[in-house]
Formats: C-alpha cells, structure tokens, sequence
C-alpha cells in the first residue's frame, strides 16, 4: 500500500483516523538457503503469530534484496515493540466510540509483554503547558500532583492491558527549577550536581513512580531526560531541560540514583542519553567511563530523526564494540518532524485533531477506565 503526498487527507471534524487493513503483514527472517520464521498480522484477528518453514528465493523480482546473518550469528535480542502513550494518543483513542477504543487495544497488543512509553509532564503532543510540581519554594514536592492528562485519561488505558513494560521519560523539569524560568529554549538545571535544586529533580522522579504505583502501575524503565542536547540550543520551541553529557554523568551519580537506589523504586532500570545517536559514542563514554555514573546505566536510548548523518557501524556498533554489556533501545521515532512528512504530521500529530477535545469540562468517555478498577 502507498500513499503519495498529493493523495493525503486533510483532517476533518474532531479527529482524523487513517487506517489500513493488515491482511499479509509480512515480517520475514530468513536466507534463501536455508528455513527461517515468518511473522504475520492479519485482519481476521491473528497478529504476528510466529511460523516456521522453508523462504524460497525469488530471483526474478525487482524490488529489494536483503542479505541477513545465518541463524547461528546471533548479535542481538529484541526485547520488543511499543508505542508512546502521548496526551494527543490518548485524546484521538478517547475519541473513539466505547467499542472501538477495545476493538484498538486488542488489535494493538499481542498475548507477549509489550513496551509502552509515558512521558513525565508535559511534552510536544500535549495541548497545553504544565508540571507536576509548581509550588514555588516546595523542594520536597509535598503539593506534587497528577494532572487529568493522567489520571483521566492514560492510566485507564494503560491499565486495561496487563502486563505491559512502561518506559517513562521527562522532558522539562517544573521552570522554577532552571536558571531561565523557562520550558522551552536555552534552559538547564540551577546550581550544580548535589544541590537542592538537583536533589529536587531527582525526587521528582520518585514521586512520579509512587503516583503511578498509586493506580497500580509500575514503570520498567526511566530515561534521565528526553533529548538533553535541545536544551543547550537558543530558541528552541519544545519543553526541554538541556544537559551536557558531563552533567548528566554527574546528576546520574550524584542525585538520580541514589535517590531512586533508596526508594521502593530500586529496580526501575536507568537510560542514559535518549536523544540522537549522532552524539555516540562520545556521550556514552563520558558517562559509562565514570565507575560512579556507570554502576547504575542499564541501557542508551536513541532516537532516529538525524540517522542520516550518524551512520549505525560508527554509532551503534562501535557502542556495542566498548560496552557490550550495555542495552541499546530505540526510544522515540516519530513521522513529521522533516519538511517533506507532513502528511503524516496532519494525520499523526496535529493539535487540530485533538484541539476540540480541550473544551470540554470533563475528559472525553473512556471504555477503558469503565472496565478497570481505579484506586481512590
């Protein structure tokens, strides 16, 4: 199935949905010589079953040809697939009728555990700005709060599919913590590692997971920041909070784990950088060099929007090559974001599609938390 630019829709009423009938997925790993594993989605229900058998080669097609490693050069292991559960994401589900919000979920989610992402606070598909915490002077976070973003609108959802791995990662710290005052732009912490303003965006973190333990949901995994380096950028136009790879070194040392080490949150795993792999692996060897910072990285995560520049044997391989040890988890990619996507930014991100949605008094009707019990 192709869609060419002239062919894209434009929204239209509350929401645009564009879908596509999965009936021969095909996921194929295999050589031509040999027996491999087919995975396959379809429409009456099945979705990536896993099959075995003999691939014929097909030497007389014109498309691509993919030469893959024989079964016995094992590299890697998947861990699995997943998605972001967004502000906009849960909007354009709630958004659908009662019948169709499960019809969604069962189709999205197989019988195997899958990976979800959550962001903390507020990000780029979230239709307005807040915090968790902007009580002016409250370093202990007494008055830390989930908005309705959460607690009306994405624990049901992520609640109705156990189990499940949840993967969060912050974008901006509440202003009051940053030199500028500011979400957006040129901003980074105030002060230095090991101070009360550094303490307090650690401790953030932990009173986000006992929030969400409160409704019964526990994270797998966290990030230290969602792309550090745009922080670092004058003017840049998203929530952020920008940390060079020596400041996140010594905050990961320093304040974040320790603080995660002595609360009931200690086996959540830690992800370093989450942010473009052109940075690696210079960033990773500023973090994973330092015993301290090193003890307590499970993982790197990166994203995929400047892969063109960074190619993967000089980035990934060469992180693979120093830290073999070290996870590699590829946290966000997004269509959109580049001049020639937007067809899909229309379809996939626009505020238009979940604008409507921001004047109504209370959260739009939920199939989801109708069937899962809620903790007062």
């Amino acid at each position: 199935m192709e869609f060419s630019r002239e062919e894209c829709p434009k929204p239209s009423g509350r929401v645009s949905i564009m879908a596509a009938s999965l009936t021969g997925l095909l996921l194929l790993q295999a050589v031509s010589w040999a027996s491999g594993n087919c995975y396959e989605s379809r429409s009456s229900g099945r979705w990536i079953e896993l099959s075995t058998g003999t691939i014929q080669a097909n030497r007389t097609g014109t498309g691509n040809h993919y030469t893959l490693h024989p079964p016995e050069q094992k590299s890697q292991k998947v861990k699995g697939f997943g998605g972001a559960m967004t502000d906009a994401a849960a909007l354009n589900i709630l958004a659908l009728s009662p019948p169709a919000q499960n019809l969604l979920l069962k189709l999205y989610f197989p019988e195997e555990d899958e990976e979800e992402g959550d962001k903390m606070t507020v990000c780029d598909f979230s239709i307005r700005t807040y915090t968790y915490a902007d009580t002016p002077d409250d370093f202990q976070l007494h008055n830390f709060s989930l908005p309705e973003e959460d607690t009306k609108l994405k624990v049901g959802i992520l609640l109705a599919q156990h189990p499940v791995l949840l993967l969060a990662s912050p974008w901006t710290s509440p202003p009051r913590l940053k030199i500028s005052g500011a979400v957006n732009g040129k901003v980074s912490l105030k002060g230095q590692p090991g101070d009360i303003y550094h303490q307090t965006w650690a401790r953030y973190f932990v009173k986000f997971l006992d929030a969400y333990a409160e409704h019964k949901l526990q994270f797998w995994a966290v990030t230290v920041e969602n792309e550090p380096s745009t922080g670092l950028l004058s003017g840049y136009p998203f929530q952020c909070l920008g940390f060079t790879p020596e400041h996140q070194r010594d905050f990961i040392a320093r304040d974040l784990c320790p603080t995660l080490a002595n609360s009931t949150h200690h086996n959540v795993r830690l992800l370093m950088l989450d942010d473009q792999r052109l940075l690696l692996p210079h960033w990773a060897k500023v973090v994973r060099t330092d015993p301290e910072a090193a003890k307590y990285v499970h993982g790197i995560a990166v994203h995929w929007y400047l892969d063109f520049l960074a190619p993967a044997k000089a980035t990934l391989e060469e992180i693979h090559r120093l830290f073999p040890n070290t996870m590699l988890f590829a946290s966000e990619a997004c269509l959109g974001s580049k001049f020639w996507e937007q067809c899909a930014a229309r379809l996939l991100g626009s505020r238009d599609a979940v604008q409507p949605q921001h004047h109504h008094s209370k959260p739009p009707q939920s199939a989801f938390l109708q069937s899962t019990p809620q903790t007062p």
